[in-house]
């Protein structure tokens, strides 16, 4: 398998988005901040992505799932300690010091929750797997409902195939 500098074993579907974070950020030579979402259908490959990808660019990542208000549906978050959660990696810091603050969300529904917090992502990545089209018995209208209005896998700057790592 090719490997970028500096990336470490991984599925060879995460090669590209690696390389186009790394021209996001700006390396070598500098580190703009970026704020990475990850989009994609429930059981997708979402969470792994985001903890390989924020692994490997050094950043924090923010799972949605530990926001959401239990028993809801359509899903509903806990909006005010997310977008504490997300400014606080985001400005976190002295002002010398944000410089490359750098932070990946992933999460179903995505880019509304985003919106809801009044951010977007600097880069958007959808993951798709192979096989996979579920969307949850309970959650199926509100996804498709934002397939519908939202089209992430369309707005993507990234898509990513899942894959299970290599051995």
């Amino acid at each position: 398998m090719d490997t970028e500098p500096g990336m470490k074993r991984a599925p060879s579907s995460y090669c590209g988005l690696f390389s186009r974070a790394w021209k996001e950020l700006g390396y070598p030579y500098e580190r703009r901040p970026v704020l990475i979402g990850i989009d994609g259908r429930p059981g997708a490959g979402k969470s792994s992505l985001a903890s390989w990808l924020a692994w490997q660019l050094g950043a924090p990542a923010i799972h949605l799932d530990l926001f959401l208000v239990p028993d809801r549906v359509p899903p509903e978050w806990r909006l005010d300690d997310l977008s504490r959660a997300v400014q606080g990696r985001l400005r976190g810091f002295a002002l010398e010091e944000r410089r490359g603050r750098t932070l990946v969300v992933e999460g179903i529904l995505l880019l509304n929750v985003l919106e809801a917090i009044g951010l977007e992502p600097d880069l958007l990545v959808h993951v798709v797997k192979e096989g996979h089209d579920t969307d949850g018995a309970a959650l199926g209208p509100a996804l498709a409902d934002y397939r519908h209005r939202r089209a992430p896998s369309e707005k993507a700057d990234v898509t990513v195939a899942w894959s299970e790592p290599p051995v």
